[in-house]
């Protein structure tokens, strides 16, 4: 009987495993129907169809899986079923919550992906939220389409660099959910505009604002302090020229905003400097670089205890920096350069101690001022400073290792044009690896620098007129092996000997490395500054002035340099830039430097230099835009000089004397003969097909009709093409 007591519990046990293995096949079903609605599966491939593959491995994105949801660059609601992102070749690193994340997303490449304009299939994702085509490049004078104003449910919408153009559509301000809105655009004059922007200020949601060069040229309205949720807005490069209600409503108590950059307008005047409650603790970015402000620094600054870049180059601030910079315990970023700042550097800048690298690099970058007095000896205790520019100021005094114990990171030095003389041992052992070593116009007063031997990662050796003497070192390309250097200007010394003849085993200028691998520098792409005298090239980067080149460059001018060019010299196959102005050297040119065909600057002149210049068309080139090139060297010759090797001058030898016979002879009844054999088939050709013409009527009516015909077929066909060139350009 015990056995049939149990038999109701083995019932209900087994009753239950049926109805959980039931509902687990249910659950499983309802989840695969839920995968992929059919009709956003079909909305997006209607979409893929606007689109063209600029890659000729085909469309770059995976759009071939049955589930939608499991797309490249596709998210859906797994309980739903919709597809609720969409991202046309997402950028490894995308706009979050850090302010300074787009700095190192970004990075110039060719698209993938263009299209001549957007589907509206896009509409019939009606439960989308995180829409970026930022990874698009839309070609003609397409503009933004006004539909991306009816999808609703956006909260995230990234149209930068995308190529639109024309006025941006105020229908964008019905995403009353938007939370991050990008427009930004890299470079100037694209043709994207916003006509008036009041639009905004209906997107009380919003977080994130880039309206980086969209050509605004009006006042910053003041009705963006009501949106109280912004963390990061970037208003650059349009053309502002005044802030309505002035400065403070930006850096106000209790304010969220952590990125903040008006770079590149015309603000000028009013800058809060008399302002008093301004405590915009979070705020951490500041940039208003390239603007027109004077007058003192405003005392607002000292309060923005959270702030990590302050960036205010290129304007026309005036006086000191006081002592109450020490007091940004955060900062990581310091840009006063192109300013009118003086007075001595300010001791307190050693309390700095947080300025380090990080996606911006940390940077003390005070350069082009009139900074004076010395160089504080407590700059060499900031352990994480990478980028270190004090150049063209009036700073004065000596330099010595204590300037740099502890600047373990340090990778950018430019000390160049103050009055400061250098003083380190043969001994010394630099604590870091420079990139970038600008210490020119310093005054050294001793042979070359033993130290630099041991930084082998420069691209850049800049000690022009540095009061270097002695013979020039040969373990420049020997011993050290500059790999990676792109420029050297040891230009206006006392150094003297041979140009070492292992020059061609500097692979930062030779053939087995080209520019595009040699310039891969680990500097930021935003603070890149370096000014030669030989025009540099300007680069724009979210409207701050890059002086950066990858020219290579070579100069050992105004020298006591003697002996031969070596002969190898043409090994540097990238050089740019080529200068032995006023040495002493002697022997022939090395043949190998017509191999130099990138060669855009050549200065040979006032050197000792004897025999036949190389033959080459750039050599040519260069001799044509400049003809002091070989100027001081008597005993030069040949093209493209007056000068004629002996060679070229002697005689010519019997066999290319022209001969009588070959002239034709120089009887006089001969020529009359030749030319009246002439006149007589031109006049015979003439006459030939004239005359018929003349005499034969019939002929000369189906001739012209003939020519007739055939202009009037050329004047239609040239007609058509004109009207429809004119229809295409009023339609673009």
């Amino acid at each position: 009987m015990g056995r049939y007591h149990q038999l109701p519990g083995f019932v209900i046990f087994c009753v239950l495993l049926l109805l959980i293995g039931s509902s687990w096949r249910c659950s499983c079903g309802n989840s695969s129907a839920l995968s992929c609605r059919r009709e956003e599966r079909d909305a997006l491939l209607e979409f893929k169809q606007s689109l063209e593959s600029n890659s000729s491995n085909g469309f770059p994105l995976s759009w071939e899986a049955e589930d939608c949801c499991d797309w490249e660059g596709l998210s859906c609601d797994r309980a739903t079923g919709h597809v609720i992102r969409l991202e046309i070749l997402p950028r490894v690193t995308t706009i979050t919550d850090d302010p300074f994340s787009k700095w190192e997303s970004y990075e110039e490449s060719d698209p993938a992906v263009n299209a001549s304009e957007l589907s509206p299939s896009l509409l019939r994702l009606r439960y989308l939220n995180h829409l970026d085509l930022s990874g698009l490049r839309i070609r003609g004078s397409t503009p933004i389409p006004a539909f991306i104003g009816s999808m609703e449910h956006l909260s995230y919408l990234n149209l930068s660099e995308a190529g639109f153009q024309g006025a941006v559509p105020p229908h964008l301000g019905n995403l009353t959910s938007l939370e991050i809105l990008d427009l930004q655009v890299h470079w100037p004059n694209n043709g994207l505009f916003l006509a008036h922007f009041h639009w905004i200020s209906r997107l009380v949601a919003l977080k994130h604002l880039d309206l980086y060069w969209n050509d605004l040229n009006c006042s910053i309205p003041i009705w963006f302090s009501n949106l109280n949720g912004l963390v990061h807005l970037d208003l650059g490069g349009n053309g502002l020229n005044s802030i309505e209600g002035g400065f403070s409503f930006f850096i106000r108590d209790k304010c969220p905003l952590r990125f903040l950059s008006l770079e590149g307008n015309q603000l000028q005047g009013e800058n809060g400097r008399n302002s008093s409650g301004f405590c915009a603790f979070g705020l951490e970015f500041l940039s208003l670089q390239e603007n027109r402000y004077s007058g003192e620094l405003p005392d607002w600054l000292w309060n923005l205890k959270s702030l990590k870049h302050l960036i205010l180059n290129g304007n026309s601030f005036t006086g000191l920096v006081p002592n109450s910079l020490g007091a940004l315990s955060s900062l990581m970023e310091l840009d006063l350069s192109k300013n009118k700042l003086q007075r001595p550097i300010p001791r307190s800048l050693e309390r700095l101690s947080s300025l380090r690298w990080l996606d911006l690099s940390s940077n003390l970058f005070m350069s082009s001022n009139l900074f004076m007095g010395i160089i504080p000896e407590g700059l060499g205790q900031l352990s994480r400073l990478e980028f270190l520019d004090l150049s063209n100021n009036s700073l004065e005094g000596t330099v010595s290792k204590l300037h740099f114990t502890n600047l373990l990171g340090l990778k950018y030095l430019d000390i160049s044009n103050n009055h400061l003389t250098v003083k380190l041992d043969s001994e010394w052992a630099p604590p870091f690896r420079l990139i970038f070593i600008m210490m020119g116009s310093c005054r050294f007063g001793t042979e070359f620098p033993q130290w630099i031997r041991s930084q082998k990662d420069a691209h850049t050796l800049h000690l022009s007129n540095a009061s270097i003497s002695g013979k020039m070192p040969q373990w420049l390309a020997t011993d050290l092996q500059l790999r990676t250097l792109i420029l050297l200007d040891v230009a206006v010394n006392n150094l003297h000997g041979t140009i070492p003849r292992c020059f061609g085993s500097l692979i930062g200028m030779s053939h087995s490395s080209s520019p595009e691998n040699v310039s891969k520098v680990t500097l930021p792409k935003r603070i890149i500054h370096l000014d030669w005298d030989e025009e540099p090239m300007v680069e724009v980067m979210k409207g701050r002035e890059l002086e950066y080149t990858t020219t290579l460059n070579l100069n050992l001018s105004h020298n006591l340099l003697s002996r031969n060019i070596p002969k190898k010299i043409g090994d540097m196959k990238w050089l740019e830039s080529l200068d032995f102005l006023g040495n002493q050297l002697s022997g022939e040119i090395p043949p190998s430097i017509s191999l130099l065909t990138m060669l855009s600057h050549l200065n040979l002149s006032d050197n000792n230099l004897t025999g036949k210049i190389p033959k080459s068309s750039q050599l040519d080139s260069l001799y044509v835009s400049d003809y002091s090139i070989y100027s001081g060297n008597p005993l030069l010759c040949g093209d493209p000089l007056l000068n004629k090797c002996p060679s070229q001058e002697e005689a010519p030898t019997p066999s290319k004397i022209p001969s009588k016979e070959n002239m034709g002879g120089s009887d006089p009844l001969d020529k009359v003969t030749f030319y009246g054999v002439v006149m007589l088939g031109f006049a015979t050709g003439f006459w030939g097909a004239i005359g018929i013409l003349v005499f034969k009527k019939s002929w000369r009516a189906a001739y012209f009709t003939f020519a007739e015909e055939i202009a009037n077929k050329i004047y239609v066909a040239v007609s058509l093409k004109v009207a429809k060139l004119k229809t295409r350009m009023r339609g673009e």
